[in-house]
């Protein structure tokens, strides 16, 4: 099956004219504007089969690998038996089989580590038991790498003969019938895909770094200087002999470069967990500290194009203090890496982190703002950026509003009549100047600051596009507003007919809000705390108000009435009785259809002002039906695309 799935796809497959004289023909098929090849392949769509090749897999003998991640050089470990690290990689992947998740892989392979430490601890005076898990970790890396180069050179070589046998055919071959589908059905048993296994070669190099570090008694505690940080105390792997190993991996890694983006992380991961250092570079006169330096440097300059994340965990890790600089940031900042950006700044002298911030406000991008002022709030630099804490809250506001967050962009300004008049103005510019009349009589704006900001004349243009550009309620439907124990009862007498309504709510922000757009949440929990010491128990009218901010309106709608709900003055006048035996009934109701749309938010609001609103019986939200319909409209989009690039590309063959 494999062979003919082969034969279909290189049937199809675009490839270059043959330059071979034994396709010169006087045919007169060659007069259609169709290449020879591709007639060639309607007559004999089957390459030849490609060769068998032995693979390597993890059941092969230790004694092929030998050999260390230098591609060549003897193994760093005096001790040249791997056997634990092969028993080791057969039960991993025993589990990964039978479909074993993260948690249980780092379980057994920690009682794996910890049993030979116990077994084997005693049998060699020079060795000590907690060099026993960092040398079988070793091994295994190293066996795992060596797996990843020889499938790659197999691929390699496969790839370029199979190309040089499929072109012989089709020039050998030419003129003649026959189909060479049911060949070499010996190669149906299925293989795994490159992917799939360079997947669980990662997994498998994550579980056992990690599950080294967690053996008992294998890492030390240690001081070292990083960046600006003097003395601060790491942890890194007891035995000498293994960190000297982990940088011998680190070194020729970097020298190799091999593996991908995938393979980076597992070397950072390395180094960070073995706590490997630059004096544990030791490995023969041509690793001393200046060609070590140069190596990985040279290394980190090729993982910020290809893994960011793990240069700059290498940066971070060996205090590279070349790539501190603009240069970098820019780097990063072009590729939207903010939260790497962060990470790698925090650390550093006051001058860098200034010039993290520079970097970021040169982006004029409201993601990179808001790292900047966080940059400037976390290590106080406001004397060297005095106007960041107004440029990012003016950003926040007009981000706010573009969304149509006008609520919580007015409670962003807080007091501040300057913001204020920041969100008054962004409304204005959105055409929203209903509510920026509205906002700026909320504020206490003076008569002519809202003439100017819009004057009647404005209002009735803007209530005249209105009109065309917004959906109108049909004629026949009738609109009530809901105070009242009376109103209340005769909207259940309406709605209790109804087959199917539809709810929405409406809430708003009080003026006067918090500090900044992502508070601390341990200054949250602080205020709360003080609030609460402080503050007496809510009186009835308070506890309103305080709902009257989780939900304003409550709208309900049949086909023919629509009902608007002052629900903190029902909350306060009408009995709760009476509210449970009509809204309460009315929620509860399995034969009356709830249509609502995102009503996750609204009912968990719901919910603050009485538990039986939060809780409505035979719900559909529209909304998970319009995400399936804009998922199917994307995935024909991207699909049509795809045929009309095809359908260039074998015009451009053509």
């Amino acid at each position: 099956r494999r062979t003919k799935t082969h034969h279909m796809r290189f049937a199809t497959a675009a490839a270059p004219l043959s330059s071979s004289s034994s396709l010169q023909c006087s045919c007169s098929s060659f007069h259609s504007p169709r290449s020879r090849r591709s007639i060639r392949r309607e007559r004999h769509p089957h390459p030849p089969p490609r060769k068998k090749r032995m693979t390597t897999t993890a059941t092969t003998s230790p004694s092929a690998f030998q050999k260390s991640s230098t591609g060549g050089k003897a193994a760093a470990n005096d001790d040249d038996d791997n056997d634990d690290a092969v028993e080791l990689l057969r039960i991993l992947r025993e589990m990964i089989a039978n479909r074993q998740k993260f948690p249980e892989l780092r379980k057994t392979c920690v009682q794996f580590f910890e049993r030979k430490m116990m077994e084997d601890g005693g049998k060699d005076e020079e060795e000590r038991t907690y060099s026993i898990p960092p040398r079988i970790c070793l091994d295994c890396v190293e066996i795992l790498e060596d797996e990843r180069r020889v499938r790659e050179e197999e691929n390699s070589d496969d790839m370029k003969e199979y190309e040089e046998e499929k072109d012989e055919f089709y020039d050998r071959n030419w003129g003649q019938e026959e189909s060479f589908c049911d060949d070499d059905e010996e190669e149906a048993a299925p293989k795994a895909s490159t992917k799939e296994i360079e997947s669980e070669r990662i997994l498998l190099q994550f579980v056992i770094i990690q599950s080294c570090t967690r053996a008992t008694n294998v890492r030390e505690a240690y001081t070292r200087n990083w960046f600006e940080l003097k003395n601060i105390t790491r942890s890194r792997v007891r035995c000498e002999k293994s960190r000297r190993r982990a940088a011998n991996l680190v070194y020729f890694a970097a020298k190799e470069r091999g593996g991908g983006a995938q393979q980076a992380r597992v070397i950072a991961r390395v180094a960070e967990s073995f706590g490997v250092g630059k004096e544990d570079f030791f490995w023969g006169e041509e690793t001393n500290d200046i060609v070590t330096n140069r190596v990985i440097e040279e290394y980190v300059e090729f993982l910020l194009e290809e893994a960011p994340g793990s240069a700059c965990a290498t940066i971070t890790h060996f205090e590279l203090e070349k790539f501190t600089n603009s240069e970098t940031f820019e780097l990063l900042a072009n590729r939207d890496e903010i939260g790497l950006l962060e990470e790698l700044t925090k650390n550093l002298s006051r001058e860098k982190k200034i010039e993290f911030v520079a970097t970021c406000l040169a982006m004029e991008s409201h993601a990179f703002l808001r790292a900047g002022f966080r940059a400037v709030k976390r290590f106080n630099l406001y004397e060297e950026f005095p106007y960041i804490k107004k440029q990012y809250w003016e950003s926040s506001i007009d981000r706010m509003v573009s969304k149509g967050a006008f609520e919580a962009a007015l409670k962003h300004a807080g007091d501040d009549v300057r913001f204020q008049e920041r969100v008054v103005s962004a409304l204005v510019t959105a055409g929203e100047l209903e509510y920026a009349r509205t906002f700026a009589e909320r504020c206490g704006f003076s008569e002519a600051d809202i003439a100017s900001i819009c004057s009647d004349e404005m209002m009735m243009q803007m209530r005249m596009d209105r009109e065309l550009r917004y959906y109108k309620l049909p004629e026949n439907v009738n609109v009530s507003f809901v105070d009242d124990e009376n109103s209340l009862k005769e909207m259940f007498r309406v709605l209790s007919a109804s087959n199917a309504i539809g709810i929405d709510t409406e809430w708003a922000a009080k003026l006067g809000g918090s500090d900044s757009e992502n508070e601390n949440e341990e200054d949250e929990e602080e205020s709360k705390e003080d609030d609460a010491k402080a503050a007496p128990p809510p009186s009835k009218r308070a506890r309103s108000s305080a709902l009257s901010e989780t939900v304003a309106l409550l709208q309900i709608s049949s086909k023919s009435d629509c009902f608007l709900l002052d629900l903190p003055k029902l909350i306060d006048d009408a009995p709760s009785t009476v509210l449970r035996d009509t809204l309460g009934a009315l929620f509860s109701n399995d034969s009356i259809l709830k249509l609502v749309f995102a009503g996750k938010e609204d009912f968990k609001r719901l919910s603050q002002c009485a538990s039986y609103l939060g809780q409505p019986r035979n719900v559909l939200d529209l909304q998970h039906y319009w995400r399936t319909r804009v998922e199917d409209a994307r995935s024909a989009r991207q699909k049509k695309k795809m045929m009309k690039k095809n359908g260039e590309e074998e015009e451009e063959e053509e």
